[in-house]
Order: structure tokens, then sequence, then C-alpha cells
């Protein structure tokens, strides 16, 4: 999907500027046996991602080599051009999986700082491997809810983003213990007063995060969040009330990524 074809049909009268195109070239393939790492996957492979001022390598499950794929060369996650603030960017991270979304925003902005929430210890381990040359980024091995919790968690068998506390693929797949804490506690603890996004992709509890953050949602520029279900995403939208929607793709009925935009950053750009 072209973001900004799609944009200009939700929008069309937003100015738009393409950003540069990311190359994404196959590193050598880890020998390493990936059960060190990440119990569900048979092995690694190394990419290298091209930014605008170094080449970030990035290790992703053989099953996984779709995610670059959608996330660097098609650019899902791309925003506006519109901001509320200059600087370096604030983005939260909630569901950051391997880091994919993370390297994606460094190629944009290379001195924004990244606040990261993943609770799966197999997945966390290669998301701090992925991370660990890159500056500006706090890492945090637990996920976010409306409660603090120890709870269990489905472990997918060949896709690190589809564990779940929602979600049971089958009966025969393997736990991992996780801790959740309240989005709004962690949010206040945090103590960043403006953030420029905020993408949400936790397999399920979606709802609860956004229904915790509450009245924080007005510190966001952008809101990036993914819903399994129609009921969630018509949720979603009341959650989102002050924001308009300008993109959105899916891959089925029911699972889908909605981007909004916070309607006081819309229409402040749109006056000028």
């Amino acid at each position: 999907m072209d973001f900004f074809k799609s944009a200009k049909h939700f929008i069309g009268f937003i100015k738009q500027e393409l950003s540069s195109h990311k190359t994404i070239s196959r590193g050598n393939d880890t020998e390493e046996n990936i059960s060190e790492i990440n119990s569900h996957a048979s092995n690694l492979n190394t990419i290298n991602i091209e930014g605008k001022d170094r080449t970030y390598p990035f290790l992703i499950p053989n099953t996984e080599m779709f995610r670059p794929q959608e996330i660097i060369e098609e650019q899902c996650y791309s925003l506006l051009e519109f901001r509320s603030h200059s600087g370096p960017m604030q983005i939260l991270d909630i569901g950051a999986n391997l880091g994919l979304f993370s390297i994606y925003m460094k190629t944009k902005d290379p001195d924004c700082s990244i606040y990261c929430f993943e609770p799966v210890g197999s997945t966390y381990k290669i998301l701090k491997e992925n991370l660990k040359t890159v500056d500006g980024i706090e890492l945090f091995q637990y996920g976010l809810s409306d409660h603090d919790e120890t709870l269990e968690i489905n472990i997918h068998p060949t896709n690190t983003g589809q564990n779940s506390l929602k979600f049971n693929y089958s009966s025969k797949l393997p736990m991992e213990t996780i801790e959740i804490k309240d989005a709004g506690r962690e949010f206040d603890r945090l103590g960043v007063n403006h953030f420029d996004v905020l993408k949400v992709d936790t397999e399920g509890c979606e709802v609860e995060i956004l229904r915790s953050l509450g009245h924080r949602l007005a510190n966001f520029d952008y809101i990036m969040v993914e819903h399994h279900s129609e009921q969630d995403r018509r949720t979603i939208d009341k959650l989102l009330e002050n924001y308009t929607l300008f993109d959105y793709s899916t891959a089925q009925i029911g699972l889908g990524t909605a981007k909004y935009i916070s309607n006081y950053l819309l229409s402040d750009n749109l006056k000028t």
C-alpha cells in the first residue's frame, strides 16, 4: 500500500512529501541456534537496513522475513509531515516485538527517543540484541495493560508478532510467564510531557491500554493502533474521538491497523 496515496484519499488537501527509500540487504545467516535466543524459531537471519547516517544490522527469524518489506520498504508506519514540536521526536512503542519499528523511526529521525515495551523474554532477547548499538532507546521487559499482574502468555511457534494473552492458536502452544503493568501509571513514571508518536500492537490488549492512558492520550500527536476484532475497532475509534483517522490498512475482516492524527495538530496546520 502506498501510504501517501492512502493519506491523500482521506484528506486530499494535505500536501505530502515522500521520504527517501530505504534499502534492505541480506546479511550472512547466523549459525547460532536461535534456541539460545528465541525458543520458538529455528534460526535467525541478519539483514542490513540503511538509515540516514548508518547501517543497522538486524536479526530476524527466517519465518518473519515479511516484516522488513512491510515496515521498511512499504513504510506502513509512515506519518504525515505535521509536527507540533520541533527537535527530535519522542516515541512510545507498546509491543516492540523485535525492534523493527524502532529501527524504522531511527531511519527517519536518528536523534529520536524511543521507549520500548516488550514482555516476552524470548522476543526481548532479540529486541535487545537488535537495539544494543542504537542510541536514544530505553527497553522495558514487561507489557502494558490497565492493571498490574503476572500471568501466562501463549507463544506462537513461528511468529513472534502473534504471541498473545488473548488468543490461543493451539492447545499445544507453549506458555511463558510475563509481567504487565498499568499503562497510565507507566506513562506518568516516564515523566515525558509530550510524545510525537504512540504505537500499540499487543495482540488484543490495545483497548485496555488506551483506556488506561485515558486523558493522557491528549499528549500524543499520532496514534497508530492495531485491532483484532470489529468491536475493538469501533471502541478504539470512540476512545480516540479527539483524533482524525488518516490511514487504515486491513489484512482480513476484524484485523487491521488504524493511524490517527490529533485534531488539534491537524486543525492548527490546516489554518496555515
